[in-house]
């Protein structure tokens, strides 16, 4: 981005964010967009369009002073990704009382990629690493596990049942359960994944009496199954993220929207349970 002044960054961010809408409506972009969603759930979706439109191989971006607290220097010469941070503000009302509200501004934040150690900083920080579960089989019942734990947190049954079809699983609206077929536990935690997609898009897609858009709803689990998945080694495909692109930038953002909050909720519970903070602390 340009210099200029705070006022221009921010308008410059802004027209940014019309252009990620565009650029990810392609699906080699849009599968660009979801591994960069699995290090920064935790940023507003406006700061994961941003960050990924301007630098899409970083996972891990921070300010200029938050890297050197962990030890790490910006290299000179670096370009800054801006992204938007919220500025909360009292306005006064005519009747004299006060109205608080928030504006956005730019600000500039740095991958980790252009910083490097700090000489005689001990343990500069490092990106942590999630071992896959792919060939580990107690992780993957680890993995497995807290799938499970959640879907019950959820109210959400899942029933395990050999059937003589060559899907994997279902989610049914009509008693909000999952049906699994009782396969390996790396299979049944990427099946499971996919169908809790399902469950937790299902009622915002038919919101309003709304039929329910078959090829929607699937590339939306598909979306929220390579995020989380991926995380974990484990392989998806997208094959009805292809319709992404006849969506107009309305429905882009409302999958992108739905995705990023069942990634967080998902994210959000296996930190927990598995005892592995390896995402960014402080969203933007």
């Amino acid at each position: 981005m340009a210099k200029g002044s705070g006022v221009d960054r921010t308008e410059n961010a802004r027209k940014m964010l019309e252009e990620a809408v565009e650029k990810f409506s392609q699906t080699e972009n849009w599968q660009q967009f979801l591994k960069g969603m699995r290090s920064f759930h935790k940023y507003s979706l406006n700061n994961q369009w941003l960050i990924a439109v301007q630098r899409e191989d970083t996972h891990w971006v921070k300010g200029y002073r938050a890297w050197q607290d962990l030890g790490r220097q910006v290299v000179k010469g670096s370009e800054a990704i801006w992204i938007l941070a919220p500025r909360p503000y009292t306005k006064e009302r005519e009747d004299g009382t006060e109205e608080k509200k928030i504006a956005f501004r730019a600000i500039p934040v740095f991958a980790y990629e252009d910083t490097e150690p700090i000489e005689g900083f001990e343990n500069p920080w490092e990106p942590p690493v999630r071992q896959p579960v792919t060939g580990d089989p107690e992780a993957a019942q680890r993995l497995l596990d807290s799938l499970f734990a959640y879907t019950a947190a959820q109210g959400i049954p899942v029933v395990i049942e050999a059937k003589k079809t060559s899907a994997g699983g279902s989610y049914t609206p009509a008693d909000n359960s999952i049906w699994l077929q009782p396969y390996d536990p790396v299979e049944q935690a990427r099946v499971l994944v996919h169908e809790l997609g399902h469950a937790a898009t299902y009622k915002t897609l038919t919101e309003g009496g709304k039929p329910y858009d078959y090829s929607f709803g699937e590339a939306v689990a598909e979306s929220i199954a390579y995020v989380v998945c991926g995380e974990f080694g484990i392989d998806t495909t997208l094959a009805s993220v292809q319709y992404i692109a006849v969506w107009d930038a309305d429905r882009l953002r409302e999958t992108a929207s739905i995705v990023k909050d069942a990634c967080s909720a998902l994210f959000d519970w296996l930190d927990r349970e598995l005892g592995e903070e390896a995402r960014e602390d402080v969203a933007a």
